[in-house]
Protein backbone atom coordinates (compact mmCIF):
# COMPACT_ATOMS: atom_id res chain seq x y z
CA UNK A 1 0.00 0.00 0.00
CA UNK A 2 2.84 2.38 0.83
CA UNK A 3 4.37 1.84 -2.60
CA UNK A 4 1.10 2.78 -4.27
CA UNK A 5 0.88 6.00 -2.30
CA UNK A 6 4.38 6.96 -3.43
CA UNK A 7 3.40 6.87 -7.10
CA UNK A 8 2.25 10.32 -8.21
CA UNK A 9 0.02 9.05 -11.03
CA UNK A 10 -1.88 6.79 -8.62
CA UNK A 11 -2.31 9.75 -6.26
CA UNK A 12 -3.59 11.96 -9.10
CA UNK A 13 -6.12 9.30 -10.08
CA UNK A 14 -7.23 8.81 -6.46
CA UNK A 15 -7.59 12.56 -6.01
CA UNK A 16 -9.62 12.97 -9.20
CA UNK A 17 -11.92 10.08 -8.33
CA UNK A 18 -12.45 11.40 -4.81
CA UNK A 19 -13.26 14.89 -6.17
CA UNK A 20 -15.68 13.33 -8.69
CA UNK A 21 -17.33 11.22 -5.98
CA UNK A 22 -17.67 14.36 -3.85
CA UNK A 23 -19.40 16.11 -6.75
CA UNK A 24 -21.85 13.23 -7.09
CA UNK A 25 -22.48 13.27 -3.33
CA UNK A 26 -23.06 17.05 -3.57
CA UNK A 27 -25.66 16.43 -6.28
CA UNK A 28 -27.41 13.90 -4.04
CA UNK A 29 -27.22 16.34 -1.13
CA UNK A 30 -28.80 19.07 -3.24
CA UNK A 31 -31.86 16.87 -3.69
CA UNK A 32 -32.17 15.62 -0.10
CA UNK A 33 -29.75 17.23 2.36
CA UNK A 34 -28.82 15.15 5.37
CA UNK A 35 -26.00 15.13 7.89
CA UNK A 36 -24.60 11.79 6.64
CA UNK A 37 -24.46 13.05 3.04
CA UNK A 38 -22.77 16.28 4.10
CA UNK A 39 -20.30 14.19 6.12
CA UNK A 40 -19.64 12.03 3.06
CA UNK A 41 -18.93 15.14 0.96
CA UNK A 42 -16.49 16.39 3.61
CA UNK A 43 -14.77 13.00 3.86
CA UNK A 44 -14.38 12.69 0.09
CA UNK A 45 -13.06 16.24 -0.27
CA UNK A 46 -10.57 15.59 2.53
CA UNK A 47 -9.35 12.41 0.82
CA UNK A 48 -9.04 14.24 -2.50
CA UNK A 49 -7.04 17.07 -0.96
CA UNK A 50 -4.72 14.68 0.88
CA UNK A 51 -4.00 12.67 -2.28
CA UNK A 52 -3.38 15.89 -4.22
CA UNK A 53 -0.97 17.20 -1.57
CA UNK A 54 0.99 13.95 -1.67
CA UNK A 55 1.08 14.06 -5.49
CA UNK A 56 2.40 17.62 -5.38
CA UNK A 57 5.50 16.35 -3.56
CA UNK A 58 6.62 14.82 -6.87
CA UNK A 59 4.74 16.68 -9.61
CA UNK A 60 4.56 20.30 -10.71
CA UNK A 61 1.46 22.24 -9.65
CA UNK A 62 0.27 23.04 -13.18
CA UNK A 63 0.54 19.48 -14.43
CA UNK A 64 -1.07 18.04 -11.29
CA UNK A 65 -3.98 20.46 -11.40
CA UNK A 66 -4.76 19.90 -15.07
CA UNK A 67 -4.45 16.11 -14.80
CA UNK A 68 -6.83 16.03 -11.83
CA UNK A 69 -9.24 18.38 -13.57
CA UNK A 70 -9.24 16.26 -16.73
CA UNK A 71 -9.77 12.97 -14.91
CA UNK A 72 -12.41 14.43 -12.61
CA UNK A 73 -14.26 15.94 -15.58
CA UNK A 74 -14.26 12.61 -17.41
CA UNK A 75 -15.53 10.78 -14.33
CA UNK A 76 -18.33 13.28 -13.66
CA UNK A 77 -19.38 13.43 -17.31
CA UNK A 78 -19.35 9.62 -17.45
CA UNK A 79 -21.56 9.32 -14.38
CA UNK A 80 -23.87 12.06 -15.69
CA UNK A 81 -24.21 10.15 -18.96
CA UNK A 82 -24.86 6.84 -17.13
CA UNK A 83 -27.54 8.50 -14.99
CA UNK A 84 -29.16 10.05 -18.05
CA UNK A 85 -28.40 13.54 -16.77
CA UNK A 86 -27.64 14.68 -20.30
CA UNK A 87 -24.26 15.72 -21.63
CA UNK A 88 -24.37 18.39 -24.32
CA UNK A 89 -22.00 18.61 -27.28
CA UNK A 90 -20.64 21.80 -25.72
CA UNK A 91 -19.75 19.93 -22.52
CA UNK A 92 -18.10 17.15 -24.51
CA UNK A 93 -16.07 19.73 -26.46
CA UNK A 94 -15.00 21.36 -23.19
CA UNK A 95 -13.89 18.00 -21.85
CA UNK A 96 -11.92 17.37 -25.04
CA UNK A 97 -10.14 20.71 -24.65
CA UNK A 98 -9.21 19.88 -21.05
CA UNK A 99 -7.79 16.54 -22.19
CA UNK A 100 -5.89 18.20 -25.00
CA UNK A 101 -4.44 20.68 -22.50
CA UNK A 102 -3.38 17.79 -20.28
CA UNK A 103 -1.57 16.16 -23.18
CA UNK A 104 0.20 19.41 -24.08
CA UNK A 105 1.33 19.94 -20.48
CA UNK A 106 2.55 16.39 -20.03
CA UNK A 107 4.85 16.42 -23.08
Amino acid sequence: MTLLLERPLILVILSALAYAAAKIAMKLTSQAASVPLIGLVALLLGAAVLAEILALRRLALGVTYVMILALESLAVLGVAWLLGDGVSPRQLAGGAFVLLGTLVLST
